[in-house]
């Protein structure tokens, strides 16, 4: 229902689920994450304009800063294992809903899926959001949350790895690094049409 929520401290929620008012109700039944302040809330939907990679989807997990440099120092690795496997049953069940991208002309087939997405905060202050393609196997999208999720965390941990720098010092647009999942590659990159392979 609008505004559903599910906080468990009078924090901020470092961690949110927004859930487009259209997607069945139910979806986000048996959501919980213990011992941080987390909110699931259903948002109205209407014409957006902008580039495909930044139409927020259907179903948007987002990560806030605070439970990188905070909770997940706090609450160790195996609350932060607890979070991955949240990610990934949300991606399960939205993965099993259909949605349609509508634009003046008609509908459109977009190159990635617009039921699912994940952010996240990075330290330099930018967001960072995982698109995942519309051809990926369940498989290979439950593995490209699970090395975005690492990557964020690695850059909170501040690894001076070349990859990780490379992705998440990109050229952000609207504030906002992109990423998707290349199956050939095996890896995250950055989306192609941000100038940058």
């Amino acid at each position: 229902m609008p505004g559903h929520s599910t906080d468990h401290v009078s924090q901020p929620a470092v961690i949110r689920i927004a859930i487009a008012e259209t997607m069945p109700i139910g979806i986000e039944d048996g959501f919980d994450i213990p011992n941080v302040p987390f909110k699931i809330i259903r948002r109205p939907i209407g014409p957006i304009a902008g580039l495909e990679a930044h139409i927020p989807a259907a179903v948007a997990l987002f990560v806030a800063a605070g439970y990188f440099n905070g909770f997940l120092r706090k609450l160790g690795e195996d609350h932060y294992c607890l979070v991955k496997s949240m990610a990934k049953r949300l991606l399960e069940r939205a993965g099993k809903t259909s949605v349609r991208t509508v634009t003046a002309s008609g509908p459109v087939q977009t190159v990635h899926a617009m039921n699912f997405s994940v952010a996240a905060d990075l330290p330099s202050g930018a967001r960072c959001k995982l698109m995942l393609k519309a051809d990926l196997s369940p498989d290979q999208a439950a593995r490209a949350v699970d090395l975005f999720l690492d990557l964020v965390r690695d850059a909170y941990r501040e690894r001076s790895i070349p990859a990780v720098q490379e992705l998440l010092t990109g050229p952000p647009i609207w504030n906002e690094v992109v990423l998707t999942y290349d199956p050939g590659l095996e890896r995250l990159v950055l989306v192609p049409y941000l100038g940058r392979q």
